[in-house]
């Protein structure tokens, strides 16, 4: 007999670890069915590296409107896991007067102002005196981001596979092709399973072929 699911994810590195961890919360652990075809944590993605930047310093207001929600979201898997995915250490964002750069860090206010985010501006002498390892003059500009720091991507990825709700309902594939998914009259049918179907199919990274 057919496996029905709402949802299948094909992927399991970063983006489809969260996709599977909240959608599951959303829509029941039964609901949804992430794949993965290598073994869980591999290396031949980027999700593996040690670490990936978190900020609230982007230039556009829609990204500025976003990133609160993704803080937010790591600390829901820090207190679901008892683990510290989040490292805040503040960012720093140094330019020249009158350079492209200059022109970033005035969006990039702009921006976070517009999404009610903290951030200073410097000048060049404020940094070298807060941070006297940069040496900076009247030249210079600076817009800090005390939120900005660093992602453990490794363990939040593991940790949002781990976590109940995204846990049982990920299966590991070890077949060195991606599933074949196919368009249905009523969703999408996976060969994985003899007839494991959904009515959305969701893939993090798809190939071009």
């Amino acid at each position: 007999m057919p496996q029905q699911y709402r949802v299948i994810v094909i992927g399991c590195g970063a983006i489809g670890a969260a996709t599977t961890y909240w959608l599951s919360r959303r829509l029941g652990d039964d609901a949804v069915l992430a794949l993965e075809q290598y073994e869980l944590g591999h290396g031949r993605g980027a999700s593996e590296d040690h670490s990936r930047v978190i900020r609230h310093a982007y230039s556009r207001s829609d990204y500025t409107a976003l990133t609160p929600a993704a803080y937010q979201s790591w600390n829901v898997a820090e207190r679901e896991t008892g683990l510290r995915l989040v490292h805040r250490t503040g960012g720093l964002i140094v330019a020249a007067r009158g350079s492209a750069g200059m022109e970033y860090i005035d969006a990039t206010a702009a921006a976070m102002a517009a999404s009610g985010l903290p951030f200073e501006l410097l000048s060049g002498v404020q940094v070298s005196e807060r941070w006297p390892q940069w040496r900076l003059g009247d030249q210079h500009a600076a817009l800090f981001d005390p939120e900005s720091g660093i992602l453990d991507i490794r363990r939040g990825t593991a940790a949002h596979l781990a976590l109940p709700a995204s846990a049982a309902t990920t299966s590991r594939r070890t077949a060195t092709s991606s599933p074949t998914i196919c368009p249905a009259r009523r969703g999408c049918w996976s060969a994985l399973g003899r007839g494991t179907s959904c009515s959305r199919c969701w893939a993090p990274a798809c190939p071009s072929r």
